[in-house]
């Protein structure tokens, strides 16, 4: 052990062949533990991305479904503050009572609230006799 550059480590029996077949092993070994984070990596970004696709046409589908039920509730909740002694506001109390019933069963059973054509009908004949009432059609083709 006089040799200076001597780990203590001997070399002894390992030939150059040898360190090669062990540097290809670890190349492998290293490309596999690349490959595998990688993978991983890719997975994580597409399900963030898909979740996001996901989230944004969930978001986009509930709020103009969601819009349609609160617009004719706040029709009638508008009629019966702005009108408070007029003959209709029992029936309409009684009519938004029911939309609003409906809206929570809807809710209640995971889906996203929305106004039914036969709704809209109802909220326009309601308020007619009082209030000129015009739904957008676009409330009658979505149910």
């Amino acid at each position: 052990m006089d040799d200076d550059s001597s780990d203590g480590m001997s070399d002894a029996g390992f030939t150059e062949a040898d360190d090669r077949l062990w540097m290809e092993k670890e190349s492998l070994a290293m490309e596999r533990r690349s490959r595998t984070v990688g993978f991983r990596e890719g997975i994580d970004v597409g399900k963030e991305q898909t979740l996001q696709e996901g989230f944004d046409h969930g978001y986009k589908h509930g709020a103009a479904k969601g819009f349609q039920s609160g617009l004719l509730q706040g029709l009638l909740r508008a009629f019966k503050h702005q009108f408070p002694h007029a003959a209709e506001t029992e029936a309409i109390a009684a009519l938004a009572s029911e939309l609003k019933a409906a809206e929570e069963a809807t809710i209640l059973q995971g889906e996203i609230p929305t106004a039914t054509a036969a709704q809209a009908t109802a909220v326009v004949a309601a308020l007619a006799p009082v209030v000129p009432v015009d739904i957008p059609s676009s409330m009658t083709t979505y149910s």
